[in-house]
């Protein structure tokens, strides 16, 4: 997403920036976002907006940094999709019981 915010709504973990599902770095992105929103709204008590731009500004750079890594390890040619590995591990089965 281009915006994490759009006036007093602001959107942290997969809402925004979701890494990967493959991965296993969604939880801990999510709470470096969780915790990085905090302190900015802590450091700039008396100016919301400005506390929100300070945490799309400061976060964006590891955001991307962890999609990048997410796409990196998705794109292997010879392993399967991240769909082939989800099933292989048992996710989204719907014709067992």
């Amino acid at each position: 997403m281009s915006r994490w915010s759009r006036g007093r709504i602001v959107l942290v973990g997969d809402a925004g920036y979701a890494v990967s599902l493959g991965t296993g770095q969604a939880t801990s992105v999510a709470m470096v976002g969780a915790c990085v929103l905090a302190g900015e709204l802590a450091t700039h008590k008396d100016d919301l907006v400005g506390g929100i731009a300070a945490y799309e500004e400061g976060l964006r750079a590891y955001v991307t940094r962890n999609q990048d890594i997410a796409l990196a390890q998705d794109a292997k040619p010879d392993e399967p999709t991240v769909e082939g590995r989800l099933l292989s591990h048992g996710a989204f089965r719907t014709s067992e019981r």
